[in-house]
């Protein structure tokens, strides 16, 4: 390793450009940073030679974010008579390394943030003020020096820095393709790794230009390494934790946060779908498809995509727009090949796709652009290729691998399972595991529909032939394993991901949830029944009457809130077998009459889009006035005997 280290720096020139196709040019601060960081990561070992990253900057910006292809020329250039220069578009001016330090700028260097100072005014001022620092510029470039032109003016603004580029044979990069070839012409410039602007990323064009100037310079360009002085220091630092990064949040989490369009996608399916039948050339037997088939595997390919990506340093948050378009068109084309196991006596669904594919595209992206770059792949090629490449490679090569297919099949076994319902078997992949279900559900049947177990079985829908017979008992069982799992952590582990899943890609009166259902009864219903009791007879052990009050607006009007309960269960112990024995007494109905719901939403609408109006209603109505009458008891027996004991001690 040698001692000395030899430091080059680079300046960069230029505006928003024509007609600001460029991704990412809205945010000059974030771009000047941007294309700091990346210049940090080039370095040669064995000659010592770093790159110090941008030592001086000069950036216009229009502020209403339009492009200067709208202006003309004369009217903005420097060194024009203008007799009205209130007319003008008002500009910004974004600059690096002409002023003087202030003592806020150390603290943003340590973090690897530049200094950067921004002026505001009409165009045609901000422009001559650019040319003054241009001018200054000129005087200060050296051989060790590169320059970076950003859709600059080469004929009045920075022709002095460019002609001092020229006589020193100082490198220049850059983008926009009109003032790249004006440099090349104008000053007899090489133009090292120019990139396009159109439908690029700040962070595209930032590694194609230090891919350029590292082989310019004979330096590697490595995003792993990062120039340790000060100005350059990586901001993972700044919180103290070095290079350690974020957890990838889980695809649980994930699908959980698509919560929302799931539940807006159910509503819109109870009440619309399958109202057009099998005829597909109607308007909404259209917007019925979409709804159940794509939305359900975009969104969890889109939320997986840019959840992972964001907990990745890795990747630079100018592309989010990339990540999008290629989470998107993956999305689109998974719940495309998991939709077509999707008939009326097969289940499925495009959520579990829609996540794996969605889950792949920020390493796949990762990977593609390095080879990009690798390559010399200009800016523009690059996020065609990553933006629309990538998405459409992930997603066929799930479908040619039956991957989407398989998944979705999962969905439909999940679902039935839940539901009690027959597994049906695929006729191309797939058979042997569901053949094992299809055995183990025969076996069930057969032993069930015995007339010695009628009476331990509800078997009032096997005459369609799609049903199983449900255990009596069964429905009481498992509300009781809800309330208890909702306070030791299963809720958001097991109970709300297999919800999703049993919605996914349901439709007409199967568009919501058993599972759901059961949340609204057992957690929502009997926290409102306590809170209500609590308010209408308070006591010490029922907690504030305040909490119960908001609680109890919560859980009826939004369908959440249910913790607000927990207080009252654990300080009285008939509270606690209230709320188990409501919950098991809902479950019981709920089963029995397989309802499906939601929780989440207000009651009367959960009632609305549930598969049995009047099941719901009945159910309900047992969560609510058991957890009710028992949370009265409790609180009337504890004012008895706290009265008693005042009594005793006097």
């Amino acid at each position: 390793m040698v001692e000395s280290t030899e430091q080059y720096s680079v300046a960069l020139i230029g505006s928003s450009g024509g007609g600001t196709a460029t991704l990412g040019h809205t945010n000059p601060i974030e771009l000047l940073n941007t294309v700091h960081k990346e210049l940090c990561h080039l370095h040669c070992d064995e000659d010592g030679k770093v790159c110090a990253g941008l030592s001086h900057a000069i950036f216009v910006s229009i502020c209403d974010g339009s492009g200067f292809d709208s202006l003309k020329k004369d009217d903005w250039l420097p060194g024009k008579n203008k007799s009205d220069v209130a007319a003008d578009p008002i500009a910004k001016l974004y600059s690096v390394g002409f002023h003087k330090k202030n003592p806020d700028s150390e603290d943003q260097e340590a973090t690897g943030r530049l200094n950067v100072q921004a002026i505001k005014g009409p165009l045609s001022e901000i422009n001559t003020e650019a040319k003054r620092l241009d001018a200054k510029l000129s005087k200060i470039l050296r051989n060790n020096h590169a320059l970076i032109s950003v859709s600059s003016e080469p004929t009045i603004i920075h022709a002095d820095s460019l002609r001092s580029c020229s006589e020193l044979s100082i490198p220049v990069t850059g983008s926009g393709g009109t003032s790249i070839s004006q440099i090349a012409e104008l000053y007899g410039l090489p133009i090292i790794g120019a990139q396009g602007s159109v439908a690029s990323t700040t962070h595209t064009k930032a590694r194609g230009w230090a891919m350029g100037l590292a082989r310019e310079w004979g330096m590697t360009y490595d995003p792993k390494h990062n120039h340790q002085d000060g100005s350059c220091v990586d901001s993972t630092s700044e919180v103290g934790v070095g290079q350690e990064t974020t957890p990838l949040p889980s695809l649980k989490s994930i699908l959980e946060a698509a919560l929302p369009s799931f539940l807006f996608v159910c509503i819109v399916l109870r009440f619309f779908g399958g109202s057009a039948g099998d005829n597909r050339s109607s308007l909404i037997a259209e917007i019925e498809y979409s709804l159940r088939y794509f939305v359900p595997g975009t969104t969890c390919s889109i939320l997986a995509a840019t959840s992972r990506q964001s907990s990745s340093t890795s990747q630079s948050s100018q592309d989010q727009s990339t990540i999008l378009l290629s989470s998107a068109l993956a999305g689109i084309l998974v719940s495309a090949s998991a939709s077509q196991l999707n008939d009326n006596s097969n289940e499925g669904g495009s959520a579990l796709a829609g996540l794996i594919a969605g889950a792949s595209i920020p390493l796949a992206l990762s990977t593609v652009s390095n080879l990009c770059v690798t390559y010399h792949m200009t800016a523009t090629m690059t996020n065609i290729i990553c933006g629309g490449g990538v998405g459409i490679m992930v997603g066929m090569i799930m479908h040619l691998s039956s991957a989407a297919y398989i998944l979705s099949i999962c969905t439909g076994w999940v679902r039935c399972i839940i539901r009690f319902r027959r597994i049906t078997t695929p006729e191309t992949n797939g058979r042997l595991i569901a053949n094992v279900f299809v055995y183990l559900q025969k076996m069930w049947y057969d032993f069930a529909s015995r007339p010695s177990m009628s009476k331990f079985v509800y078997a009032q829908d096997l005459q369609l032939n799609e049903f199983l017979p449900i255990p009596r008992g069964l429905g009481f069982g498992f509300g009781c394993i809800f309330v208890y799992g909702s306070k030791i952590g299963w809720y958001h582990s097991i109970f709300l991901p297999l919800i999703m899943l049993e919605m996914d890609s349901s439709t007409g009166q199967n568009a919501a949830s058993l599972l759901g259902a059961i949340d609204e009864c057992t957690l929502v219903m009997v926290c409102a029944g306590i809170c209500a009791g609590n308010l209408l007879l308070p006591h010490r052990i029922g907690g504030s009457t305040s909490l119960s009050w908001q609680a109890l607006k919560t859980n009826i009007l939004c369908g959440d809130f249910i913790e607000a309960c927990y207080p009252s269960m654990e300080k009285s112990r008939l509270i606690n077998v209230a709320a188990y024995l409501a919950a098991g007494i809902s479950t019981e109905v709920i089963v029995r009459q397989r309802l499906l719901s939601s929780a989440y939403i207000p009651l009367p609408l959960s009632i609305l889009i549930s598969s049995d109006r009047w099941g719901m209603i009945v159910a309900s109505s047992f969560a609510f006035g058991i957890s009710f009458v028992g949370t009265i008891m409790a609180n009337t027996i504890g004012s008895i005997t706290k009265k008693s004991d005042d009594k005793g001690k006097e």
